[in-house]
Order: C-alpha cells, then structure tokens, then sequence
C-alpha cells in the first residue's frame, strides 16, 4: 500500500510541475515525455525510464487512469506480453508478388506467432494507391496502373508496420501461360522437371499440385519424383486462379522402354568413328544435332532437326545434370557464349556419345575427366524420351 501511495505523490508532483505557469514558456519542460532522474523512481518498479531517461508517457496515461491496472497477475501478463509480441515474431505469408491491372490479389496474410493466441487486429494500407489499392481491413490488393509499391500491414499492438512489395504489371490474357510437357512420364524412383512458360514474358506467383502425392510428387519449384505405378495429374496455378493441367504417367522398372533405349543406344554406338559433316543427319555422316536425330528415328521417335529446336521440345520431360539417365538427350553452350549450341545422348556413368566438330567424328566423352570438366561446366539442359 505504502508503494501506490508514494507513486500516486509523485505523479501529483509531476502533473503540478507540468501545469505551472512559471515554467510555462521553459524550453526545458517536455510536453510529451517528462524528463527524470532515475533515482526519483527507485520506489517503484512499475515505473521505468527508457534509454534516453524519458518516462514512457503511454504507461504514465494509463496509471493516470485507472487502464490496464498492473497489479498482482494482470500486471505479470501485461508484463509477458510487452516482451512476447515483438514486431520481428509477425511476418506477410509473401514478400513480393505482382499481379496484373484492375487484377484482385486476396493471399496475402500476416503468419502471427502461435503463442499469442488470439488473432490480432490487422489494419492495410497501400504505399501508393495510384498503382494498386487495398483493402484497409481485408487485405485484399487490387492492381491500379503499372509500377510498384508496398502494400503494408499495421499489428495492433505493434510500433512498427510490416510489407510486402508489389509490382502490377499491364493485365495479362486468360490464357497467359503454359506447362510442358504435355504428357510426360517418368520410371518409378526419377526426377523430372516441369516448366512454366510465360506469354510476351509476363510472369507472375504460381503454385504446383499433384492429384495423387503417392503416384507423384512435385515440390514449389516443379520437380517432381516419381512413386508408384499410374497416372495422375499436375496443376499449376497462378496467383489469378487461372490454372492449367497437365497427366503425368509413372511406369514401373523394367517397362518396355528399356529396351527402346537399350536399341537406341546401340544403335548410336555402332556409328563411332562415323565423320562428322556440318548438315548431315546420316546414315554415315553426321553433325550433331543429325546423329541424335538420326539415333531416335531408328527407335520410332521423330526429333526436331536444329539444337536450339531440341532442347526447346516441350514434348519431353526437362531433366537436371545430377538427374541424367541413360537415352537422355544432352545439350551444351560452350564458355563464350550461353546459346545452347552442341547435341549429345547421354549413354550413363558420366560419358555421352556424339558427333563432335574438333575430334571430326563420333565419338565417347566424359562429362568430367582427369584433365576437363568442359561438359559439366557448359551443361544446358537435358530431355527426356523415354522415361
């Protein structure tokens, strides 16, 4: 008791100070935060100066009051909460998006630490509402015109306000982009790779989903991973709703492929030594886009007929390096220029065969070797024909 009594002489104190009219034209009375000794509150520990020895005049206001009184319990939680509710524990579900003009944008969320419980309430603002509005209490973004800005989030409760940058873009068609392969397939245990392409270069967030998760499984960046025997579907959708969908067939090991492959790799082989001759697509001169298009015509498979057309071919399963299987085509930029612009088939255990310019004929090479590891280092892309 004696301690709310000393605390309730100081406050009349200070509030007798503050209204006095000799220190009404003092530059050195604060109007806002009133000026301390530490000392003058070493009877109470309710009250603390901040680090520039001002008293904190929210909770001065609120013990003027009779708000929030901090006694027994309440005064613990209150306590708890001031320290448990940092600005840095709340964050936007995304950090930057971009979506189209007169396009609506309703994702975007404050992810609130679980330990406080109750959701707190959330005010939106728009940096800029000449590009993109928000809705001050649903969040919901709508593009304006084309440039960027911020869309921010105030915390009750919190100082600071967080954001998310936006950037609105002209409105793209319905129909803006595209997934491939089409109709891929891969063997139980691969990895593949499925691909987005964009309308007139116009991008955007999107998300990947699989029908069946046990059949396959594909992550946020499109790599998918073969489980089990079947067919499912993939879905990509874009941060617009628009979504394509695309059928993914797994086959079990030891499926007739293999001997496709089998057959095509032996067919390339039996052309070693073969000259290599810009133009030719066979049966006995080759460059080297025409040797992998000659090896897959001797399997039924009709491949297009330049490199940069081949590693374009949608129709076939995008693979990474570390993902290469045997019958897998291989394109290479060289280290001067990034245009894809050498063909090869991939025959397994690090090696390629194909018809190369500098040896003059068709040859096996090591992706990387004691002395080289040219083929690595200028790896392009690869596809896959046969799962």
């Amino acid at each position: 008791m004696e301690r709310y009594l000393s605390l309730a002489l100081l406050l009349a104190l200070l509030l007798a100070t503050c209204s006095c009219p000799a220190f009404a034209d003092t530059e050195e009375v604060l109007i806002e935060d009133i000026e301390l000794d530490q000392s003058d509150l070493q009877q109470s520990d309710l009250l603390e100066l901040d680090s520039t020895g001002l008293l904190d005049t929210d909770l001065l206001t609120d013990l003027l009051t009779g708000e929030d009184a901090l006694s027994g319990e309440s005064a613990d939680q209150a306590s708890d909460a001031i320290q448990n509710s940092s600005s840095s524990d709340y964050s936007l579900s995304e950090t930057s998006i971009t979506i189209g003009v007169k396009e609506n944008y309703t994702k975007l969320t404050v992810n609130t630490p679980t330990s406080n419980g109750k959701a707190p309430k959330i005010t939106w603002r728009s940096g800029n509402k000449k590009i993109a509005k928000v809705n001050s209490k649903t969040g919901k973004i709508t593009g304006v015109k084309k440039g960027s800005t911020n869309i921010y989030a105030k915390i009750e409760g919190q100082k600071k306000e967080i954001k998310c940058k936006v950037k609105v873009l002209k409105a793209p068609k319905k129909k803006n982009f595209s997934i491939s392969p089409q109709n891929g397939s891969l063997k139980v245990g691969q990895v593949g790779q499925y691909e987005i392409k964009f309308d007139r270069g116009y991008g955007g967030s999107f998300s990947f989903s699989s029908s069946d998760t046990g059949i396959a499984y594909i992550d946020e960046n499109g790599v998918v991973t073969a489980n089990s025997p079947g067919t499912c579907d993939i879905t990509v959708t874009m941060y617009n709703e628009v979504s394509r969908t695309v059928s993914l067939q797994v086959l079990a090991n030891g499926s007739s492929e293999s001997e496709k492959i089998e057959k095509l790799l032996s067919c390339a082989r039996k052309k070693l030594g073969k000259p290599y001759k810009h133009g030719c697509f066979g049966s006995d001169k080759f460059d080297c886009v025409g040797f992998t298009y000659w090896c897959y015509k001797q399997v039924g498979v009709k491949l297009k007929d330049s490199t940069s057309k081949q590693a374009g071919d949608t129709r076939f399963m995008s693979v990474s390096y570390n993902e290469l299987a045997p019958g897998d085509l291989v394109y290479f930029h060289t280290d001067d220029d990034s245009k894809v612009s050498h063909a090869a088939l991939y025959l397994g255990d690090g090696e390629i065969i194909h018809a190369s310019a500098t040896a003059g004929k068709v040859i096996i090479s090591e992706m990387v070797s004691s002395s080289s590891d040219y083929y690595k280092r200028n790896f392009h892309c690869a596809r896959r024909v046969f799962p």
